[in-house]
C-alpha cells in the first residue's frame, strides 16, 4: 500500500530506481519524477539500469524536459583490500598517487609483504529501499552484479501497470498511482515533475482514448494548475495529432470543473 511504502522511505537514507531491460516510456518518465521527490526529501536515490539503448532514447527525446533534472553519481560496488592481521604486523601505511598510479605503501615490523598476503573483495551497494517498475521478483537477477539484490520481497515496492494493478477492485493508471505517493511523501510539488508525470498519464492513456474517468481528469487539471506545460510536451510527442489534441486538452483541463449532483464535466 502507498502508506506502507512511506512508511519504508520515512526510514530510507537510500532508494534503488528499477525499471525492465525494456522499460515502457511511461515508467521512465514515472522514475524520473519519483526520483526528483525522493532528492527533496535528501534520500539517495540510484537507477537501473544506468543505460542501454531504450533508456538513451528516451532521454534524448525528453531531453527538452530534463535537461535541468540533475544527474547523480551511481553508488557504484566498492573493492576492500585486507591485510590478515596475524600474517603482518603494520609499522606505517600511506599512499602516493602518481599521474598513472595510486599506490598503497606498508612497512611492516618484521618480514616481507607479499601479494599473496593480500585478500581483495567487493562489496555491492545496498539500497534501504527498492521500487521497481514491474512486478516479477526474479527481474532483479540481471542486477545481481551491481547491487546486493534482497532475497525475499521485505523492502521491495513493485509497482505494477494499469492492467495487472486491482487496488480493492479498483483499478488506477500507474501515473495516479505514483502522483499519489509523491503526494503523501509532502514534497514540493514541482513543474518539472507536473511535467514529467502529465508526459506519463498521455503515455499511458493512449493520449486520453483509455481509461478516461473523473478522477484522470481531475489529475490532468490537477497537473495543469501546479505547472504542466503541455505545449511543451506537445511538442516532444510525436504526431501532429497528439500535439494539437493535449494542447487543447491542457486548454480545457484549466478551464473544467465537476458537477457531483450531475455527475458530469464542463468547461
Amino acid at each position: 500500500t502507498p502508506e506502507k511504502t512511506i512508511e519504508m522511505l520515512t526510514n530510507a537514507k537510500s532508494c534503488a530506481l528499477i525499471l525492465d531491460q525494456n522499460p515502457k516510456e511511461e515508467c521512465f518518465l514515472l522514475k524520473n519524477a519519483l526520483k526528483l521527490a525522493l532528492n527533496e526529501l535528501n534520500i539517495a536515490s540510484f537507477s537501473y539500469p544506468e543505460n542501454n539503448d531504450t533508456l538513451k532514447y528516451y532521454s534524448e527525446k525528453w531531453s527538452p524536459i530534463l535537461k535541468d533534472l540533475v544527474v547523480e553519481q551511481e553508488e557504484k560496488p566498492k573493492a576492500i583490500l585486507k591485510i590478515p592481521k596475524k600474517d603482518i604486523l603494520i609499522k606505517e601505511l600511506s599512499y602516493n598517487e602518481s599521474d598513472d598510479f595510486f599506490s598503497l605503501i606498508i612497512t611492516p615490523k618484521q618480514g616481507r609483504v607479499i601479494k599473496e598476503s593480500f585478500i581483495l573483495e567487493e562489496t555491492l551497494p545496498k539500497p534501504d529501499v527498492f521500487l521497481c517498475f514491474f512486478e516479477d521478483m526474479k527481474k532483479l537477477g540481471f542486477l545481481k552484479n551491481e547491487i546486493e539484490v534482497p532475497e525475499s520481497g521485505e523492502n521491495v515496492v513493485m509497482f505494477a501497470s494499469h492492467e495487472e494493478a486491482d487496488l480493492g477492485g479498483v483499478k488506477k493508471t500507474l501515473t495516479e498511482r505514483i502522483t499519489d505517493l509523491i503526494q503523501l511523501l509532502q514534497v514540493n510539488f514541482s513543474p518539472l515533475i507536473a511535467d514529467l508525470l502529465f508526459a506519463s498519464l498521455i503515455l499511458e492513456t493512449n493520449k486520453f482514448k483509455y481509461y478516461l474517468s473523473k478522477d484522470i481528469f481531475s489529475l490532468t487539471n490537477f497537473l495543469v494548475s501546479r505547472g504542466a506545460n503541455s505545449k511543451q510536451i506537445s511538442e516532444i510527442l510525436e504526431s501532429q495529432r497528439t500535439d494539437s489534441f493535449v494542447q487543447l486538452l491542457g486548454r480545457a483541463a484549466a478551464r473544467t470543473h465537476y458537477d457531483d449532483k450531475l455527475n458530469a464535466m464542463w468547461t
